[in-house]
Formats: C-alpha cells, structure tokens, sequence
C-alpha cells in the first residue's frame, strides 16, 4: 500500500541565517609579515650607513595560520565543548560550540568529510539547545541541517538511521507547533526508513519502531486514517510478540493498544489478520472485558482477582498481552 511521503520541501526554506553565514569570513593572514626588521637609515651626510638605537630589533615570526587550521581547531573545539555539556549539563557550553561550529562550515562545507562532521555536530547542538529552551529557530536551523546531512551521507551509511530518526522528532515537534500535514507525514517516512536500515537486533530497532507505531497513532488521532489506526495496532503487536515477558516497556504498549480500542468500531469490518492460534482474539477481549485495566498490572501473576480465570484459559501465559501479540501469528 501507497504510504505519504515526507515533502522535504516544506523542511529545506532556506533560513535567515544562510546568507549572515555566507558572509561570515575569517582573516588566517598574520598582521606583521615576519622576519627581522632593521631600524638603521642612510647617513646622507656621510653616505655610509648609520644604525640610530646600536642594535638591532628582532621580532618573531608569525606563523602562517591556513583556513583549514583555522576549521580544524575550531571542529575539534566544539566538540569538546559539546562533550563537556553532556558532561556538566551547562548550556553555556552549547552556546560556543554552535557558534564555532557556524565558523567551521563558513570554511568548510558539508561535501568536505570534516565539513560533514560539523554539520552533524551542529545539527545536534542545535536539537539539544532547542530540547532545552524550545525556541523555534533553533527548531527550524536543526532541521535544515539534518536535511543537509542526509542529503550528503552515502546512500547506504550506518549514520542514515540515526539521524532520520531525529529528523523526524524535529517535524513532529514541528507539526505539535504548527499543525501541518507535511510535517507529520515526513516524520512518519524518516522514522519508517529509520527503521528498515537498522537490523534486527540493533538496539535502536525498538525504539524507532515504538517511534513509528507512536507516530501513527497521532496522524490517525488528528486526520481519522482508519489505516493509519490498523498499522499502528499492528506494530503495537508485533512488538509485543518479540519483546521479552519482563520487558518494562510490555505494559506501555498494551496501554497504547488499549487506548485505540474506542476506534476499533468504526473500522467496520475484522481485520485481515489471523487470529487461530487465539480463540478468543483481541475483538472479543476487548468486548469481553469492558472495565478499564490498569497497564501496569495487566499480567495475571501480579493481579490475582484476574489470575485465576486468565490462567484457566491460557494456562498460565499472561493472556492480555498474548492476545494483543498473537495477533500476527
């Protein structure tokens, strides 16, 4: 099935920072040109040559300071500056790494490997800062550039995920703000590409698809796409079919499944999936059993007014969650 995808149009406005950081220069030339300056003159009187002060001045020499040294230092000092603000929480420190790093890409730009490395240190600093303050330029800045950063990354880089993934956290966040529809529609495809190159057994593969599923559930919630509904229950499933049965996440996502079950009448039909490895299913669960259930105790060994009757039924497997994952075998 055809799924929206991202207008990356919409995210790629060039900012009014663009042009100030086009003009931004930096001046590598040393102020005195070097060597050893003679401050003797022509006796005219006399035709020989006469020293005034009886020695000689001399000065150092400058060294010759390139651009690339220049970019290189002020890389390797914003990422300092960025490590000692994950380390002392000071966000003074994210304040000079963005403005060293802006200097850096003045030079450099994002085709140079370092250049690349800029940007993506200062998509982050950008995305911490705004995390923190939620001012909405920096918002817009950082999304600019991890569009940048994409763009530049080989087709199939281990760093692609990663960064769509927090791509698509600025869009949502963006979408919260503004409410338009290209927003939530390219946080969903960043998070859904997210997902398909991160492998399986990689420790960001759950919490991009929690992301997704999560994602879903507000575009169907704000636009009614009954088939954004059905795929998020479907990932809300199957991730509880793979999680291990004292996962701590395991009573959240049935929380979220149990959430969507006021939508689950206006689908008008059963779904598509397969349900005989589980005779009751989750439609009849959920028409069975309309008192509310708290997520945190869903699992019958620590709810014994429930135990009793779920053990009966499923011999001791923890029948709520089982119901909603059994619903992709």
């Amino acid at each position: 099935m055809d799924r929206p995808t991202a207008h990356d149009d919409s995210s790629r406005d060039t900012p009014t920072w663009i042009t100030d950081q086009q003009n931004r220069s930096i001046s590598t030339t040393p102020s005195s040109q070097g060597g050893t300056i003679n401050t003797s003159s022509i006796d005219t009187s006399t035709g020989s040559q006469r020293d005034e002060t009886s020695e000689t001045l001399s000065h150092p020499v400058a060294p010759q300071v390139t651009r690339a040294e220049v970019a290189r230092a002020l890389l390797q000092l914003g990422a300092e500056q960025l490590a000692q603000f994950e380390e002392q929480d000071d966000v003074q420190f994210l304040d000079n790494a963005i403005n060293n790093l802006r200097i850096v890409l003045s030079i450099w730009s994002p085709s140079h490997p370092s250049g690349l490395t800029a940007l993506r240190n200062l998509a982050t600093c950008l995305r911490l800062r705004f995390e923190r303050h939620g001012g909405s330029d920096d918002m817009i800045e950082a999304i600019y550039h991890y569009n940048a950063i994409i763009d530049h990354l080989p087709p199939l880089h281990p760093l692609h995920a990663s960064n769509r993934s927090q791509l698509a956290d600025l869009l949502m966040a963006r979408f919260c703000q503004q409410g338009l529809r290209q927003d939530i529609d390219g946080a969903i495809s960043h998070q859904l590409r997210s997902l398909v190159l991160t492998p399986e057994g990689h420790p960001d593969r759950i919490p991009f698809w929690k992301k997704l599923a999560s994602f879903l559930t507000s575009r169907f919630e704000r636009y009614g796409d009954q088939q954004d509904l059905q795929e998020a229950i479907d990932h809300y499933g199957e991730l509880l079919s793979i999680l291990p049965e004292d996962d701590p996440d395991r009573p959240f996502l049935v929380d979220k499944l149990l959430q969507l079950r006021p939508n689950l009448a206006n689908l008008g039909a059963r779904p598509p999936f397969p349900l005989a490895n589980n005779p009751v299913g989750l439609w009849g669960l959920l028409e069975a059993f309309p008192f509310p259930i708290d997520p945190i105790d869903v699992r019958p060994r620590h709810n014994p007014v429930y135990a009793g009757g779920f053990n009966d039924i499923r011999q001791g497997t923890y029948f709520w969650i089982d119901c909603y994952s059994s619903m992709l075998m």
